[in-house]
């Protein structure tokens, strides 16, 4: 054999075995077998890895439930976001087969909620359309839009009609409008008639004779303006003495809804007419961790002029240092590390900021991390030190490995850690 077949069947051979990894790992994530996946991936197959209907190994645990193995996924940097060929995401995967914990680790992990499929449903109107109102409930409580409409031109609310009066009534206890008709004049009660769903007609009685529908349920104007990022709308709010802090049926107040949409003029608007900066969100998040997600400087620094708490956790007990590094807003990280931020804070994976950014291949923020004291012998609760989650594979090499390997080599600090890795260094 000469040595040019055998290097052409040597790669022939590796394909194959990365085409036998990727087959692995798609059983393994739909039947929950945490463990193969875990050793599939560290065999180097990709945590995104496509199987001929396009789904991700995120996307089967998702559809069929298996929650332990859909938090790993999403632990080691799995996209929430990914679609198969007919667009549907791991949300909607859950959402469509009632797998309702695996829907709230999505929404927990920040997938989109209003992401839409080829044919134009949400995650919302899968939910309500396949009568899992386990789905439904959380999906609204996270601030999914309740009257989007699909290519039909159907609402969550008309799905709903078709089969579940439970989705009915918690659809309408969030605003969803009962009035709306599709384009060829079908209505949620003509639909919910032509179903013989009984319940959803009881449902939409009780909401006409109790109003459910009045200005008390609905967005108030400084949410919706900061929603829109209405700057205009919402100085004239703020000047007729409107109440800045009414949070939405998602638990969000104005200030937050702005900052995670990225209007940051909106937020430096309203922190400076006195609404609460350390306002909680529903996953945790403060509007400082959201404009560290945006890498929005500017309204960093006057939330914290403000007094925004700058240690705050989210659920998942990450802080904005963690959540700038890890999305590689170095100018963020200076700003934090400079008003005093933990370094060597984890969230609840044990994970730093410095885990984060190396992981994720921010070398420019791993300088800075480094230079502030971030512990390079750090572990995680799983053992894995910044190096090692360089060298892990979870993430396709870059030419940025090469230097942050560098920075931690020369950190001056060793690459083993105390045998309690639940101890903050």
């Amino acid at each position: 054999m000469t040595v040019q077949s055998y290097l052409a069947a040597f790669v022939t051979l590796l394909a194959m075995t990365a085409m036998a990894g990727a087959a692995r790992i798609h059983t393994a994530a739909g039947a929950g077998d945490t463990r193969t996946v875990q050793r599939e991936l560290s065999h180097g197959v990709p945590v995104d890895a496509t199987d001929g209907r396009g789904a991700t190994p995120l996307i089967l645990a998702a559809r069929h439930g298996r929650a332990e193995c859909v938090r790993y996924l999403l632990d080691v940097g799995a996209d929430a976001d990914a679609t198969d060929h007919s667009g549907y995401t791991a949300l909607m995967a859950a959402a469509a087969n009632g797998a309702t914990e695996c829907v709230r680790l999505l929404i927990r992990a920040g997938a989109e909620l209003d992401a839409s499929c080829d044919i134009g449903g949400t995650a919302l109107s899968i939910a309500a359309w396949a009568g899992h109102p386990g789905c439904v409930e959380p999906l609204l409580q996270a601030g999914a839009s309740v009257n989007v409409r699909d290519r039909n031109g159907y609402t969550p609310l008309m799905m709903a009609a078709l089969s579940s009066a439970e989705c009915v009534n918690l659809l309408i206890s969030h605003d969803a409008d009962i009035n709306a008709s599709t384009p060829d004049g079908q209505t949620v009660s003509s639909i919910a008639r032509a179903a013989g769903n009984s319940g959803a007609l009881e449902a939409l009685r009780a909401a006409r004779r109790s109003h459910r529908n009045d200005d008390n349920r609905r967005p108030s104007e400084v949410t919706q303006a900061a929603r829109d990022g209405d700057l205009d709308r919402l100085r004239t709010l703020i000047e007729s003495g409107a109440d800045l802090d009414r949070t939405d049926a998602a638990g969000d107040a104005p200030i937050l809804i702005a900052a995670r949409a990225g209007h940051g003029d909106c937020v430096r608007l309203l922190a400076a007419a006195g609404a609460t900066v350390n306002t909680v969100g529903a996953r945790g998040y403060t509007p400082l961790m959201a404009a560290a997600a945006y890498g929005d400087a500017a309204t960093m620094r006057r939330l914290l002029q403000c007094g925004a708490t700058i240690d705050s956790r989210s659920e998942r007990g990450a802080t904005a240092l963690m959540t700038a590094a890890m999305n590689g807003h170095a100018a963020c990280v200076d700003l934090l590390l400079d008003a005093g931020a933990d370094v060597n804070a984890r969230n609840r994976r044990g994970y730093t900021a410095l885990m984060g950014a190396a992981l994720n291949g921010n070398a420019e923020c791993v300088e800075r991390l480094l230079e502030a004291g971030a512990r390079v012998d750090a572990r995680a609760i799983d053992g894995s030190t910044a190096r090692q989650l360089v060298l892990s594979g979870l993430r396709p090499a870059d030419d940025q490995d090469e230097l942050i390997m560098d920075l931690l080599s020369g950190a001056g600090l060793p690459h083993t850690a105390g045998a309690d890795p639940s101890q903050r260094p």
